[in-house]
């Protein structure tokens, strides 16, 4: 019988030490825990921002039924701006541009799938108000076939990379990815200065402070490497990351001394979420 952790993204104003995650178990009946190690069979991401009705149970995003649902619930449509709604799909689209699998804005029907939920407030839910975004996550680190998962657009800024690296975490969860301390990986509460992206990185987990992987009474692992486990769990696709830009170098004997810096600042945007906050240079 397996038993799911109900993963919260919190929200917390800036400046405020980050706190520990609210954290509860869901537990689902007769169905089997599938190997850490399992490949998934649910290999496409449904980006629902159309608003959805759902009702509590086992998961299973063909028919909208949720574990983390606490209650029967109506999530609403999210309607940002055009382009704030095209910046997210592109981010996400980039986000899992690795790994083999399809993202979509069509309901993929009885299509195995996981459905990532735009919108609302968490009390739908049921949820702790400060929740920016929830998900199960298998207490063995097992993928939780056909899961729902939830961004709830209606406490977050109108960010796209917000709103996306949030979402990504989600999405993550549901591929059994645990938090982990790597600003720079979707899956960190820790701040961080650039996008994310999912990292081929040994990383300890943790949300402040490091502890084993997993949330059941024995770790699934000691580390965590992100991309590693979603090319495990996806496959590898033959996408090539694009080339890094580095602006052309000026020869020092024409300039002599060369002070950098002095000129940019580092904003923290106001209702940033722990681990998702984005720090803007300044123009």
């Amino acid at each position: 019988m397996p038993r799911f952790a109900v993963i919260l993204a919190l929200l917390v104003a800036p400046a405020i030490a980050i706190a520990a995650p609210t954290s509860e178990v869901v537990v689902e009946q007769g169905v089997e825990t599938p190997p850490i190690a399992a490949e998934a069979l649910s290999r496409v991401i449904y980006l629902n921002r159309s608003g959805v009705s759902v009702t509590p149970g086992t998961n299973d995003a063909r028919v909208n039924r949720s574990s983390v649902a606490k209650q029967a619930a109506t999530i609403p449509a999210w309607e940002p701006a055009p382009e704030v709604w095209t910046e997210t799909v592109t981010c996400l689209r980039t986000m899992f541009a690795p790994f083999t699998v399809e993202i979509t804005e069509t309901d993929p029907g009885t299509t195995p799938h996981i459905e990532a939920v735009f919108g609302g407030a968490p009390s739908l839910l049921g949820v702790p108000p400060t929740a920016g975004g929830v998900a199960p996550l298998s207490k063995t680190c097992g993928v939780v076939e056909n899961a729902m998962v939830y961004t709830f657009t209606a406490v977050l800024p109108p960010d796209a990379q917000v709103v996306c690296e949030t979402m990504a975490q989600e999405i993550a969860h549901a591929y059994g990815l645990d938090h982990e301390l790597l600003p720079s990986d979707p899956m960190s509460y820790l701040a961080s200065d650039q996008p994310r992206r999912f990292q081929d990185v040994e990383a300890p987990c943790g949300e402040t402070t490091a502890r084993p992987c997993g949330l059941g009474p024995s770790a699934c692992r000691t580390n965590q490497n992100s991309y590693a486990v979603l090319v495990e769990r996806l496959g590898a696709s033959d996408w090539v990351p694009p080339a890094e830009h580095h602006p052309p170098t000026t020869d020092p004997s024409e300039v002599g001394c060369n002070a950098r810096g002095g000129g940019t600042g580092l904003l923290v945007g106001l209702g940033a979420i722990v681990g998702l906050v984005r720090r803007r240079r300044s123009r």
